[in-house]
Order: C-alpha cells, then structure tokens, then sequence
C-alpha cells in the first residue's frame, strides 16, 4: 500500500526535534559524500491567456537519497508566481490558484525495493526541514550561550525558525520586525504563546539587530536587504534566502557556511525577456546578482557536522549560515521519519500499489 499524507497529517506527527535529529544523519551522509542529491530545477513559461506580463507558470523538480533512512525522494510544485514591488523591495508571490490552493508533493521511495512508498503534501514537511537545517546550524556555529534573537520576517516560514532554534539553543528573548506593523504585531503574539518566551515586536531593522546573539532573516524577498553594520562582534547570522543579505554582509563573515556547492538550474521563457529589461530583474526564483558568486569556494553544512572544516572557534567571530539552495535529499530524511511515525499511529490515507504500477519497462 501506498500512503497519501496531508499536511495535516505530517503537522500531527513531525517534531522539531525529530526533524533536526534526521538531518543531523542526513548532514553526516552528505559530508561523507555517501547520501545523494541533485541541484533544484527551475522551469518559468507565462500563463496562457494572462494579462499580467510577469505571471508565469513554475515547475519546480528536485530528488535526492539517503542510504541511512534507506529511501529517495522526488519534490515538485507546481505554482503561478508573481513578482509585484512591496515598497522598494520587490516580491516572489505563490497565487492560491487552485480553489485558494496550493499544488506541491514529495514522492517517497524505498531504496530496498524501488517501489513508491508515500505521497506527501509539501508544505508542513518543507517548512520543518527548512527551519530545523537552519537550527542544526545554529547548534554547530551560534555561541554556547546565544539567547538572544533579532528575526526579521513574520510570515509562515518565521515560525520553525524560531522554533529550531529553541530547540538548539536556551533563548531567552526574541525580537521580530517586519514591514507590516499589524503582521509583526500579531506573529510576536503567537510565538511567545508558543514558545513561552518573550517575543517584542520593533519598529526598525536597527532595533531588531540591536543585542542579539542571533540574527535570522527570513523573508520572501529577492532583493537584498540587510547590510553589513548590522552584523555585531560574535552574532550568528541564519538565513532563509540567499538573497536576503547585502554583498558586504557576506564579506563581513568570519565563518560562512552554505547548503550545497551548486546552485539550481533554471530554464526561462525568453518571452519574458523585454520586461525583464525594463524593470531590470529576471523571471526566476533567486536575483541574477548571486549567480556571480562562486558558490564551490563555500565550505557546506554537510563538512560542518562531519567536522570536515571547523566552525566558530571564538566567541567574537561573526558566523553564518546561508541557506542557499534547497537540498531535495532533506525530503528523504524527513520524509522517511514521517512515513515511519504514520506507520505507527496509523495516519494517512491508503492507496492501491498496483494503481502505480505498469507491466512494460519503458
């Protein structure tokens, strides 16, 4: 049988500290080269028949495999993205097209057999993997005594930031700015709900850098936004997106570390082209601007927890973790902890194998 999981389904069984502790194995696998993984593909064509001239359609592809969890995966979505100006920054939007829906699956597979083991909606287990990689960073690079965090960003990808890094570290206040003073409000409300810790909402980018231990930035914004005064002696600095901090923000590091070594391949409609000359920006996920990084020359997560290349060694030095590019072998990992806890409390809804299967070898 096959089990279909929703994200209701994985919201009920996935703990953060699960989650980091399966990362934890997956990092070791893939600084030991053992676990593997591919670059994100990209694929940008416009909506048919759309009157907005940067609406495109995105299909989004990644696989990767852990020989510890023995399973692969392959992550896609499907979305209709926008790129409209929130004041002078400007915006990839996700359009809740599909009945106010979203459209994103893993397929999880047994490297035993090769046979299809789980569907899983996307969006809970991408959301866990993402802020338990950035806590697992935080373990290896924040200082011991870190407890205080500036984050800036309130939307729905904020939440297991915060929640990782409680789980790493004894934080003891946080402070959070984001542009809507309404939605900042509201998510410092929230989080220390459930956090149980103080969570002070700020009016500026200065107060939300000001004494902290940590600095998180996660946003949804392609254009950089955080420079480098903000980055105090001995900070860690977490990042959602690499797109989020200035050029100078990343010299500013003394201890930097990345993802993976490549970055996603992208496959743009040139139909796009013209406006993408007139408001100088491209149809795509990341800003052209970090395509001229040489990411190769970063040491990776992977090297980190493998103690491959050492992290902090002082408590003045200014270190960072970037998270630079989604790595698919995370659905594996993850994934296999949820398929195995639905096993158990028996969640998820069951479906045929033999509806996925077919009797030629194409």
């Amino acid at each position: 049988m096959v089990l279909m999981l929703s994200n209701s389904d994985v919201d009920q069984l996935l703990t953060m500290k699960d989650t980091i502790a399966a990362l934890d194995v997956l990092y070791g696998e893939l600084g030991r080269a053992e676990a593997v993984t591919f670059p994100r593909q990209d694929l940008h064509v416009p909506l048919a028949n759309e009157q907005d001239d940067l609406a495109a359609h995105y299909l989004k592809t990644m696989g990767g495999a852990s020989p510890a969890f023995k399973v692969a995966a392959l992550r896609f979505s499907s979305d209709v993205c926008t790129w409209p100006l929130f004041g002078n920054l400007r915006r990839r939007v996700k359009l809740p097209v599909q009945n106010g829906k979203w459209l994103g699956l893993i397929l999880l597979f047994s490297s035993i057999t090769g046979e299809l083991l789980a569907i899983i909606q996307d969006g809970y287990l991408s959301r866990m993997r993402v802020g338990g990689t950035n806590g697992l960073a935080a373990r290896h690079l924040a200082r011991k005594d870190a407890a205080r965090v500036g984050i800036f960003g309130s939307g729905w990808q904020a939440v297991t930031q915060l929640t990782a890094l409680a789980e790493v570290r004894d934080i003891r206040h946080i402070k959070v700015f984001s542009p809507n003073r309404e939605n900042r409000e509201k998510f410092a409300k929230d989080m220390e709900a459930l956090l149980k810790i103080p969570v002070q909402p700020v009016d500026s980018p200065n107060d939300a850098a000001e004494d902290v231990d940590i600095i998180v930035t996660a946003t949804n914004s392609r254009q950089p936004f955080l420079p480098a005064r903000l980055l105090s002696e001995g900070v860690h600095l977490s990042c959602l997106q690499r797109s989020e901090i200035e050029m100078e923000a990343y010299r500013r590091c003394d201890v930097l570390f990345i993802n993976l070594n490549s970055p996603e391949h992208n496959y743009t409609s040139t139909l796009f082209s013209k406006r993408e000359k007139e408001l100088n920006m491209e149809v795509r996920d990341h800003p052209w601007t970090y395509d001229k990084f040489d990411w190769s020359v970063y040491p990776t997560l992977g090297q980190l927890v493998n103690g491959i290349v050492p992290g902090r060694i002082g408590d003045d030095q200014v270190t960072a973790f970037i998270n630079n590019i989604g790595v698919a072998a995370q659905f594996a990992a993850v994934g296999a902890k949820v398929y195995e806890l639905a096993k158990i409390k028996g969640l998820g809804q069951k479906l045929d194998s033999e509806m996925f299967l077919e009797d030629v070898h194409p």
